[in-house]
């Protein structure tokens, strides 16, 4: 049985948050904005390039993550941000 309206993910960037209303009202709009600014599964590929990469070779970046991983934290997802929004508020 299929469900009235959109799921979540639908509607929803799953990585920063910020709904479809706003990126269908800025150029390329919200599958642009999913599939290549903040596509899961880059996120995804990269947790597991941290996962299969010795500790000892990460860079300073890398290295903020896996801590970050490592303790269950997820801030180092851009919520409610993304360099769009970023350039948009920029303008004015």
């Amino acid at each position: 049985m299929k469900t009235k309206g959109l799921s979540a993910v639908e509607t929803k960037c799953f990585i920063c948050g910020i709904g479809s209303e706003y990126f269908d009202t800025v150029p390329h709009g919200f599958e642009t904005h999913t599939l290549q600014e903040h596509n899961l599964a880059n996120y995804l590929f990269f947790l597991m390039y941290l996962i299969n990469k010795d500790e000892t070779e990460h860079t300073g970046q890398e290295s903020y993550v896996w801590k970050m991983y490592q303790e269950r934290c997820w801030e180092f997802f851009p919520v409610g941000d993304c360099f769009r929004k970023q350039y948009e508020d920029q303008l004015g």
